[in-house]
């Protein structure tokens, strides 16, 4: 567990619970304490700090309960998905009072990585309330959304220049499929976030953080949020695109190939008839000609189906 106290003097420094009772914290300061879940002893101490009997976080199952905000009066837990490389999710827990907020997760979570680097040595931080304070991780964890979003666009536009190589070396469809889920989960896990975003605009938060700062930072992640589901809903229109793409390719090939065949087809077909018209069983003199004779009907094979073939690609029919 680790407790970082935010000071608008500058005097930003980790703290012990121990030496701090919540009753200290001062109009200008900002207490952030992030725990791992699975250290069962910091959140027993947690729960002692906060005057609380229990955290009330429920057992998860791969990230699989919805998110939500729930309200205990002079406190709020709010809880999150969070998006990883492979679309697998992660919860993420906020716990907010009027100038403390506490984050519990497992393991390394990226966003709130992200924001330690971005306010690490910021002074002014100790101004926000814990509702602004809030506002910003939550920025954060809509942000790890748009970046899925465009690690999936950048690979769907990869296959689109494959989808559109002569033979493309790997297997086009699988791949494709494989976007295509993995963007509907990332759908299914962002949208219900509604239900988050949307409780944070409630008037019932503003007897929580004791102001009414919210009701303009809190605005502003919705449109983010409303933003991040239509980026999706692009990202699945691209993966659609790039198939029919891939189909349109795949019936030009088929449509070359069958072109190819017919175009034999009609040059054999002369041929055909004037061997089949030589192999009557009646008395003509070509019949009689021996030798030349039969090199004088293999001339006029070749010249019909040099004269079709010349006609063929000159038409564009064949060789491009």
């Amino acid at each position: 567990m680790q407790a970082t106290l935010f000071d608008t003097r500058g005097l930003d420094r980790t703290v012990a619970l121990r030496e701090l009772p919540l009753t200290e914290l001062t109009a200008n300061q900002v207490l952030w304490i992030d725990v791992d879940r699975n250290q069962q002893r910091d959140l027993t101490e947690l729960a002692t700090w906060l005057g609380i009997p229990s955290l009330g976080l429920p057992v998860e199952t791969e990230g699989r309960s919805r998110p939500r905000v729930d309200n205990y009066g002079s406190w709020l837990k709010v809880r999150v998905l969070i998006p990883s490389h492979d679309i697998s999710l992660q919860a993420l827990y906020f716990l907010v009072g009027s100038n403390w907020i506490v984050t519990v997760h497992d393991g390394v979570v990226e966003p709130l990585e992200n924001f330690e680097r971005q306010i690490r040595d910021d002074s002014q931080l100790g101004q926000l309330c814990a509702s602004s304070f809030l506002a910003a991780m939550l920025d954060w964890h809509l942000t790890s959304f748009f970046r899925t979003i465009e690690r999936l666009e950048a690979e769907v536009d990869s296959w689109d220049d494959l989808a559109m190589a002569a033979a493309p070396a790997t297997p086009i469809l699988p791949q494709l499929r494989r976007l295509r889920q993995k963007i509907a989960a990332l759908r299914r896990a962002l949208v219900p976030h509604r239900e988050v975003y949307s409780a944070l605009l409630r008037p019932d938060i503003v007897s929580v953080f004791g102001n009414r700062e919210q009701e303009t930072v809190f605005p502003t992640l919705w449109s983010q949020l409303e933003r991040a589901i239509d980026s999706i809903d692009n990202a699945r229109e691209l993966v659609l695109g790039s198939f029919e793409m891939y189909t349109a390719q795949v019936a030009q090939k088929t449509n070359d190939v069958m072109r190819l065949l017919t175009v034999v087809t009609v040059l054999l077909l002369p041929i055909g008839t004037l061997a089949g018209v030589l192999g009557m069983n009646f008395q003509a003199r070509l019949f009689t000609t021996q030798d030349r004779g039969f090199w004088i009907t293999v001339g006029v094979m070749l010249t019909l189906m040099s004269s079709g073939g010349l006609l063929a690609h000159r038409r564009g029919w064949i060789g491009g």
